[in-house]
């Protein structure tokens, strides 16, 4: 099945009918860890683009530096944190389910802008 992934939906372990789908709960599907400092602003970034309160297409101009103010900290630290955790979901995480929820094999690394979009959009069409 090299090359070939699984049509079906990917679904969380032990999801209760009726309770949405939270990306903190996606993102530890994916082998994300609550111990990075990019998990809280992936979160929270992720949470604001499935609502539609903010968009990846301003990234750096709008979508970092507003998260940079909530968590108190510059927008190059939300940048690094987030980059860091995509390096570890690619690296150590399930690949698996995170072409599962692109929706197609991914033969590199998404982008900081890339996994955001992908999990936002995962999460509003799930719930």
């Amino acid at each position: 099945m090299k090359g070939r992934i699984s049509h079906e939906p990917f679904l969380p372990p032990n999801r209760q009918p009726g309770l949405p789908l939270t990306p903190d709960r996606l993102l530890r599907c994916i082998g994300a860890s609550g111990r990075l400092r990019g998990f809280d602003y992936a979160a929270y970034m992720i949470e604001r683009v499935a609502n539609g309160q903010s968009s990846v297409y301003l990234i750096t101009k709008r979508l970092y530096p507003e998260t940079a103010k909530y968590f108190g900290v510059k927008p190059n630290a939300i940048e690094h944190g987030l980059r860091n955790l995509v390096f570890h979901c690619w690296n150590h995480g399930d690949r698996e389910a995170l072409w599962k929820i692109a929706g197609r094999r991914l033969e590199n690394a998404p982008t900081n802008a890339d996994f955001i979009d992908m999990l936002a959009a995962y999460i509003k069409n799930m719930n």
